[in-house]
């Protein structure tokens, strides 16, 4: 009878142990610089991929509070996806950042954020143009013209946070709201994944800065009034995939372990009136290369995907990684892809 996936992690755990702890007994003493004195913490850190056979049981490590002894900042938990054509593809995400997860009710408990490692197969508009809004209502007709970049009201949420089927999974959440162009030609997101994978899921507390120039969202510059949503799946922040420094401030969540790692450098603030694109640090050049992203229906060519950070200055630009991995902004009503993440806790 096949191990389960718990007597699997713990035989892993236990492997890892034991070599760090046989280098060390050999090389314990070594002296600085020696490259022997960093290979034993490495060895912790090598990344498994970990099969969809138990989803229950790595439901029950993350919510003890006992992710970060099972897993590690790179592994893969691999599943299923399931387009609107009906194939089927294997879709393996990355364990990203270990935190606690702020629940609708306010209750606070233990988590793992974990990440799509390819991009979706369909493409999505962030925003439909809505050509009925006011020109009191929209700052140089920029939301009639090319969509809203305010995530909480963007089509991108809701479909990603969807089980329905093409045709239901859009509705109007304001009077000037349009329909993506997707809207009847696509699934759902979530009706592409198993129910055991959704059911290690929580909606979790997302938080999105607001632009400054709409209405209802405007503010001094410089200040920072947020969008507060509880998701299933939400849109990575430019903090959260490290393009920008955020700490201590804690804009839109936190730099996830994965990025940083990934990245090998710190993380280089995007100036807003200057595209990424005219960095020429070798730091810039190392994390623009490291940040491509591969579609899960065809991995050998990089493509745009989308974050959910709005270019905090106009009503319609939201920040993408662009196919080199460049970051820079784009219309809300361009359709792109997306790697969503969400949280198991």
């Amino acid at each position: 009878m096949p191990n389960t996936i718990e007597q699997n992690l713990t035989r892993l755990q236990n492997a890892r142990t034991a070599i760090q702890n046989a280098i060390n007994a050999k090389f314990g003493t070594a002296a600085a610089g020696s490259g022997y004195e960093d290979f034993a913490s490495a060895i912790t850190n090598i990344p498994v991929k970990i099969g969809a056979t138990d989803y229950e049981t790595i439901a029950k490590i993350v919510r003890a509070g006992l992710a970060s002894t099972y897993f590690h900042i790179g592994d893969q938990i691999v599943t299923t996806y399931t387009d609107t054509s009906g194939h089927e593809y294997e879709m393996p995400w990355d364990i990203v950042a270990f935190n606690d997860a702020t629940l609708e009710s306010g209750i606070v408990v233990p988590g793992m954020v974990i990440q799509s490692h390819y991009a979706t197969v369909e493409e999505i508009q962030f925003d439909s143009p809505e050509p009925t809004r006011p020109a009191e209502q929209d700052y140089q007709g920029q939301i009639a013209q090319y969509g809203w970049n305010r995530y909480s009201m963007s089509a991108y949420r809701q479909w990603l946070n969807s089980s329905a089927t093409a045709g239901n999974w859009w509705t109007a959440q304001h009077e000037y709201d349009a329909a993506p162009s997707q809207a009847s030609t696509v699934n759902g997101f979530m009706h592409g994944l198993p129910a055991g994978f959704l059911a290690m899921l929580k909606p979790v507390k997302v938080e999105t800065v607001r632009n400054y120039r709409d209405p209802d969202t405007a503010q001094a510059s410089g200040t920072y009034e947020y969008d507060t949503t509880y998701d299933m799946f939400w849109l990575p922040s430019k903090e959260e995939e490290y393009t920008v420094v955020n700490e201590p401030n804690h804009r839109e969540g936190y730099a996830w372990q994965y990025w940083k790692n990934v990245l090998k450098a710190p993380a280089l603030e995007i100036n807003e009136s200057l595209p990424q694109q005219d960095w020429a640090s070798s730091e810039a050049t190392h994390a623009i290369k490291a940040h491509r992203r591969f579609a899960l229906n065809d991995q050998s060519t990089s493509v745009v995907v989308r974050l959910r950070s709005c270019h905090r200055s106009y009503s319609y630009y939201v920040w993408n990684v662009y196919a080199t991995g460049r970051v820079s902004n784009g219309n809300a009503s361009n359709s792109y892809r997306c790697a969503p993440a969400c949280e198991i806790c």
